[in-house]
């Protein structure tokens, strides 16, 4: 079947809307604030103030952690978060407070890195108190009408369109806004995003699949991004689904290569004053990652927050997380509910080259993203402010030549080359690949050298280790038998096919 009508969800202001007022929050002295941040981070890492930039990723985390705030921005800016209302500023200012003395500390973990005195956070402390921070109403124009560049695309420079895909995701997640798909509810999240990317909303508790008698859990994930596009005088916001898969069974296993997203859905208990308009609360996501230990003179590979993350350090430091990434990876599942010794629920996201396996494919159907789109036009905020706009499809065809010949690479083998049976190694053959197997060990084996932070006993461990892996190898190689009746016949079933 094909469809004359692309319906994701694009989306475009309504014309003649009400502007709205929002407040935007100040800091007084924004200027000396900056410049005092920035000689502490300077003086932490040994740089120059001009090579260095004030830490606000990990900033931007620990404000989302006051649900009522719908956007978060920089320092850099002329405000530093928006909300519906204003919020009491004595929450911000402490958790200000806590982002210092976690990022500033006197002795950092870092031996790269020097400590900060007391006296020095407690300057910088000083720019953040609650008298230092001041809410402004900020009016949004809900205006169809937008600048434009030369080539007629909208201009979105300072304009207010862009805080409004902040206010979508607001929206969508509030506690009342429940969707639907294959018959199971979902409620959406937002999460911790940076400035420069796409908003996220995730869709929790995990749904639940169950493939060959196996169950596998994930969620679906809402990406919310502004979109301008070439020539045309209006800006889109789009509404894009996929997958996100939860490691589903007990003692899984990170992958060597990569580390992992843990989500938890943090929630203070500080009540209405930091979430006045009744919003969701939010994911915070921080990495895992495997890290080499030696324990009992075995080299060991232990999960841990990767470089002992400071949102980690401050949702502990707010009783917020009390759980370790191993006793997390010992049975993820039970972390789905807020029923551990955790107050909130905690995911870690499967990526390939973990075990076990996830059999949750990647996509999802075309029926449930229609059905998902038509219940997110259904949002009394969305139908009221915005219109879909419905992608027609063309047909176009291409007469056109390519100038270039391209000359592909030959098969190895001729498909007119008889298949034969594979005869028994011969002792001379198989000396030669013994030959070229031990040049290879020992090609191995040279480049074994004893990496920068590994000490003498961790390199000679590590050392000693690979040469009994190579030994062990080199008993295991025999003298290939001649091929079997039964697999020369899957060897020629797989060339036919």
């Amino acid at each position: 079947m094909v469809y004359q009508t692309i319906s994701g969800v694009a989306l475009r202001l309504k014309a003649n809307l009400q502007p709205q007022t929002y407040y935007g929050l100040q800091i007084k002295d924004s200027e000396e604030a900056i410049q005092y941040l920035k000689l502490l981070t300077a003086h932490r890492n040994k740089q120059s103030v001009d090579e260095t930039s004030i830490p606000v990723k990990s900033l931007y985390q620990a404000l989302r952690l006051i649900p009522g705030l719908i956007h978060i921005e920089d320092f850099q800016q002329e405000f530093l978060a928006y909300s519906p209302q204003t919020i009491n500023s004595r929450y911000i200012s402490a958790i200000i407070n806590y982002w210092i003395e976690l990022e500033f500390p006197d002795k950092p973990t870092n031996k790269k890195k020097q400590g900060i005195t007391a006296d020095e956070r407690e300057e910088a402390k000083s720019f953040f108190s609650e008298d230092n921070l001041i809410w402004s109403p900020k009016t949004v124009l809900y205006s169809s009408n937008f600048n434009t560049h030369s080539n007629g695309t909208a201009n979105l420079i300072n304009d207010d369109f862009i805080l409004l895909s902040y206010i979508i995701a607001a929206e969508l997640t509030k506690p009342e806004n429940t969707f639907t798909i294959d018959g199971q509810p979902l409620k959406f999240y937002r999460t911790t995003s940076s400035r420069f990317q796409p908003i996220e909303l995730i869709s929790w508790n995990p749904i639940r699949a169950t493939i060959e008698e196996t169950i596998y859990y994930y969620s679906i994930v809402l990406t919310i991004k502004v979109k301008t596009v070439p020539h045309q005088s209006y800006p889109e916001i789009h509404i894009k689904p996929s997958i996100r898969r939860w490691l589903s069974f007990p003692n899984s296993k990170l992958s060597h290569s990569h580390s992992s997203n843990a989500y938890i859905l943090a929630e203070l208990q500080w009540g209405k004053e930091v979430n006045p308009n009744n919003f969701s609360k939010c994911f915070v996501s921080y990495p895992i990652k495997k890290y080499k230990q030696t324990v009992n003179k075995k080299i060991q590979w232990i999960p841990d927050w990767e470089n002992k993350n400071r949102i980690t350090q401050l949702l502990t430091e707010l009783n917020l997380l009390s759980t370790t990434p191993q006793e997390i990876l010992s049975n993820p599942v039970n972390y789905f509910q807020n029923n551990s010794n955790d107050k909130n629920c905690v995911g870690v996201v499967f990526k390939e080259g973990m075990t076990p396996q996830h059999q949750v494919g990647k996509g999802l159907p075309s029926l449930n993203v229609q059905n998902l789109f038509a219940q997110i036009n259904k949002i009394n905020f969305v139908k009221n402010h915005f219109e879909t706009i419905s992608y027609q499809r063309e047909n176009c065809s291409y007469s056109g030549q390519s100038k270039q010949y391209f000359d592909l690479a030959k098969p190895k083998r001729s498909f007119d080359e008889p298949i034969v049976k594979q005869k028994a190694e011969t002792e001379k053959e198989f000396e030669n690949r013994k030959k070229r197997f031990i040049e290879t060990q020992e090609t191995e084996l040279r480049k074994c050298k004893r990496k920068k932070r590994e000490s003498e006993t961790e390199y000679q461990l590590r050392k000693q280790q690979l040469i009994e892996k190579q030994q062990e190898e080199l008993k295991k190689l025999k003298l290939k038998p001649e091929e079997t009746d039964e697999e020369f016949g899957i060897k020629l079933d797989n060339f036919k096919v």
